[in-house]
């Protein structure tokens, strides 16, 4: 299982309330001790504050295109008194997300003119309990959308940072360690094609929330305000030193084969075919389909990868499969591992004497070997 730390905020249910039972094992906590699992390595993969990722020396990367963010009015990061800002002696930093205080100090220092302030962190989710006299306060999450009516001063602070840089804000994101489990990944991504639609049908008080104010994009736009604010962190001391870095792709994909693992089946194309030929098998049909022009193995090693680099391109969306017959010899068995790398998906072998040598060149052309019998 894969252990996930996510918030229980009503902007993080579109990335987190389809998350695969079992795939994940959901610890639900406030950013603050997401982020703290995280760097202890009790969780695999959270949704963090921004500004954890520069905590300690724990090396984190994010996973890319989603986040929690906002591009103007977020409704739910809120800088908040019971007088003007003016007036205020010291802010209260709620201990609840790193990020939006961080946030909250680089604009009080700069467009918000009031960088006399003091600051005083208090306890996670007590930041309006704070704000009182001349004192104001950070709150986030569904507390600020929920405030008392005695705090009559009210400053988005991602309206304030949109006026202040033209950029969108991402406050929290998807972060790991190096060398994340892929299906991780692909399991976080699935979620949220299935939670993002369904913000549509939210209840009326959180739709045009969910669907106005929250940005769930990390595109380039959000990228650059989130380098924005990590050098503008960083050169105001609230960061400590580091970088972004985002997962990158699979170390093996290539394009532009739909399935990317070659499979070692057991001598079941032997009855249907003629051996030495490269075919093409059509998702779901078993039966082989003769690819125009086929050629045989013996082929010289250039003809045959250029005619398996045309046959990628002219059948796109279909299984590329080649027939390995029993008597291929080691050349043979080279050519079949550069195919591998060239773009073949399938291995169909016509006897079993050489499929410890076959099994070798598959892992040698970077994929491990799968064994698929007849009816799979």
């Amino acid at each position: 299982m894969i252990r996930v730390a996510c918030v229980g905020y009503t902007n993080a249910w579109p990335l987190t309330r389809h998350l695969d039972p079992a795939l994940f094992d959901v610890i639900p906590c406030v950013p603050s001790v997401a982020a703290r699992l995280l760097a202890r390595g009790e969780v695999d993969v959270g949704l963090v504050p921004i500004a954890s990722l520069f905590d300690g020396n724990v090396d984190l990367r994010i996973v890319p295109g989603l986040a929690i963010g906002c591009d103007g009015d977020v409704k739910s990061v809120f800088l908040v008194g019971e007088r003007p800002l003016a007036e205020w002696t010291e802010v209260a930093l709620d201990g609840e997300s790193r990020t939006s205080v961080v946030l909250a100090q680089i604009l009080l220092r700069g467009p918000l003119g009031r960088p006399d302030l003091a600051v005083r962190p208090v306890d996670p989710g007590t930041g309006a309990f704070h704000a009182q006299g001349t004192t104001g306060a950070v709150v986030i999450g569904d507390a600020a959308r929920n405030l008392p009516a005695r705090l009559s001063t009210v400053i988005d602070l991602g309206r304030a940072w949109r006026d202040y840089t033209g950029l969108p804000f991402v406050f929290a994101v998807w972060a790991g360690r190096p060398g994340l489990d892929l299906t991780a990944i692909e399991g976080l991504r699935r979620a949220a094609e299935q939670g993002l639609p369904e913000r549509a049908a939210a209840p009326a008080a959180d739709r045009t929330y969910l669907t106005e104010h929250i940005r769930y994009q990390l595109d380039d736009r959000a990228i650059m305000g989130l380098r924005r604010f990590v050098a503008m962190a960083q050169d105001a001391g609230l960061l400590g030193p580091g970088h972004l870095s985002l997962y990158g792709p699979p170390a093996h994909a290539r394009a532009p084969a739909p399935r990317l693992h070659p499979l070692l089946s057991t001598a079941f194309a032997a009855r249907t075919a003629p051996p030495g030929i490269v075919r093409l098998r059509l998702a779901h049909q078993t039966a082989p389909i003769v690819v125009p022009g086929a050629f045989p193995l013996g082929a010289t090693a250039s003809t045959f990868l250029r005619q398996v680099a045309m046959a990628r391109l002219d059948r796109p969306g279909q299984v590329l499969a080649l027939s390995v017959p029993d008597s291929a010899d080691d050349h043979a068995l080279g050519v079949a591992q550069a195919a591998l790398a060239a773009g073949v998906d399938e291995l169909w072998l016509e006897g079993e004497s050489r499929l410890g040598d076959v099994e070798h060149h598959v892992r040698a052309a970077g994929f491990e070997p799968e064994r698929v019998a007849e009816d799979g």
